[in-house]
């Protein structure tokens, strides 16, 4: 993942959903898995230049990931895919059977739909492409700290590509399929809406905007559903960008 060069980094501007009066809200704990040093050191400046946020771990290796993170439980996790001795994806799998419940967000240059569902599958609750800029990484991690999905145009548009791609019709079937509104959400949020103005357009809250990319997400943790996908794009293969 790649963000901007620590000199540009500082507070972010603009709000962030966090009041920073003392006492008003609980400490988010990030935890950073990446093992490029410099992006590493930008991605914690980031997160300790934002009012109500504190890292609690930083790892380049999923060796080190895994020993520790269990024992810290921080709130969010932001996780690389490509990593030394282990894949992002399997990192997450991992996490989730030693128990950890952190929310996570995979962040990355890979949008292409085996990268993107693979880390569905494994657990992830948010997929962001880069590059990232500082506003939009705190407001991910203020998103899925409130039990939001946040998600990129990018990954919207793969998934819509997926749904709606010719024989993808066992793919909805077995996804539950989405609700007209959760697919009205995602297409303007792959159009590059942000949730405030998709809130807008569609005349309900921020809160239903996020509930509705959550609940997206949870179709496509559900196994039938990504076992439905991974055979469809088995035999239909979308190039990479």
């Amino acid at each position: 993942m790649r963000f901007l060069p620590v000199a540009d980094v500082g507070r972010p501007s603009g709000p962030t959903g966090i009041d920073d009066r003392p006492g008003m809200n609980p400490e988010i704990k990030v935890a950073i898995i990446e093992d490029d040093p410099q992006v590493l050191a930008n991605a914690a400046a980031i997160v300790e230049g934002t009012p109500g946020m504190k890292v609690t771990g930083r790892f380049d290796t999923a060796k080190e990931a895994l020993e520790s993170i269990p024992r810290l439980r921080p709130d969010v996790i932001l996780c690389d895919l490509r990593l030394p001795d282990m894949t992002g994806d399997a990192v997450v799998t991992e996490l989730r059977h030693r128990g950890v419940k952190s929310e996570v967000i995979v962040v990355t240059v890979h949008d292409d739909p085996d990268s993107v569902f693979t880390a569905l599958k494994a657990g992830a609750n948010g997929y962001l492409t880069k590059p990232v800029p500082p506003a939009d990484l705190v407001a991910a991690i203020v998103q899925i700290y409130a039990k939001g999905a946040p998600m990129s145009a990018p990954i919207a548009r793969r998934v819509l590509d997926v749904l709606r791609a010719p024989g993808s019709a066992s793919v909805d079937s077995e996804l539950n399929v989405l609700t007209p509104r959760e697919l009205e959400v995602l297409e303007l949020l792959s159009q590059g809406f942000r949730y405030k103005e998709i809130a807008a357009k569609l005349g309900v809250s921020v809160p239903t905007v996020t509930t509705h990319l959550h609940r997206t997400y949870e179709k496509l943790h559900v196994s039938g559903a990504t076992a439905a996908v991974g055979k469809f794009l088995g035999g239909n293969k979308m190039p990479s960008s």
